[in-house]
């Protein structure tokens, strides 16, 4: 009996130890997207192809069909930000950062590239939907019909060119933001509510169940969040917070060379 139980413990264990460990690396059991497999399984999946419900969707955002296509593309990437193959527009607004010294004691500029990125979505001024190559069209928000010129900002009349939803729903003007820190805030265009709208019970009442996503919401006024810039320093000196990394590759980048092989492994730090 008691060799039994311990075996009964031991799985119980073990299992609750699994179920612990795949949360904390961002599956959610209660959710459609589970992040149980690839992206095609998580939130960042705006075509929403997990659920079969995501078609209700193709009123408010373009259905481009294609997973990556959101954030990315093989050809005429964004060349305004150094990303990788970045496809979404970026602002070109300035957001409110920290005005009060860090502990680092560095500088605080507007955000950088990697911020960037999540920004273009989360600062919930950009739709949703927009990028600058569509697929198959080779277009973008700032030349519409011509070549894409790896350059743009949000464009909602852009947006309302693609005309392949699935579901034959019209998103003219309606391409939603995620929106600001509260509520169903103004979108690009004068009457384009956020997420929202029908996520939180906008103005027309509609109140759809949703996993509460305000923490995502940051908005433009980033003194409460975490993406801002922070410069590094280019001397090292006793009093600088930073240590001086091993190898530095001017224009290029720097490394912890914990080998000594003047090569930037894949395990060190860079």
């Amino acid at each position: 009996m008691r060799i039994i139980c311990k075996i009964q413990l031991f799985i119980g264990l073990t299992f609750f130890l699994s179920v612990t460990s795949a949360l904390a690396d961002g599956w959610d059991p209660t959710s459609k997207a589970g992040a149980r497999n690839s992206i095609a399984d998580t939130r960042h999946n705006i075509t929403v192809s997990y659920s079969s419900g995501g078609h209700v969707m193709d009123g408010w955002r373009n259905d481009y069909g294609a997973i990556c296509v959101y954030c990315h593309t093989p050809h005429g990437a964004n060349k305004q930000i150094q990303a990788p193959l970045w496809n979404r527009t970026v602002s070109y607004g300035n957001y409110t950062i920290y005005d009060k010294p860090t502990t680092l004691m560095r500088p605080v500029n507007q955000p950088g590239p990697s911020s960037l990125t999540c920004l273009s979505c989360h600062d919930g001024t950009i739709a949703i939907d927009s990028v600058l190559n569509m697929p198959f069209a080779g277009r973008s928000p700032d030349n519409s019909g011509a070549s894409n010129n790896e350059l743009g900002t949000s464009n909602t009349a852009f947006l309302d060119s693609w005309a392949s939803n699935p579901a034959g729903l019209a998103t003219a003007n309606n391409h939603l933001v995620l929106g600001l820190e509260f509520g169903a805030n103004p979108g690009p265009g004068p009457s384009t509510p956020g997420c929202a709208h029908c996520h939180a019970g906008g103005p027309n009442g509609f109140t759809v169940p949703v996993p509460d996503f305000r923490a995502f919401m940051l908005g433009t006024d980033l003194r409460n969040d975490h993406p801002v810039g922070i410069t590094f320093p280019d001397t090292y000196t006793p009093v600088t917070d930073f240590n001086e990394p091993d190898v530095k590759l001017p224009g290029k980048m720097a490394f912890f060379d914990s080998n000594g092989n003047n090569y930037a492994d894949k395990d060190e730090v860079r």
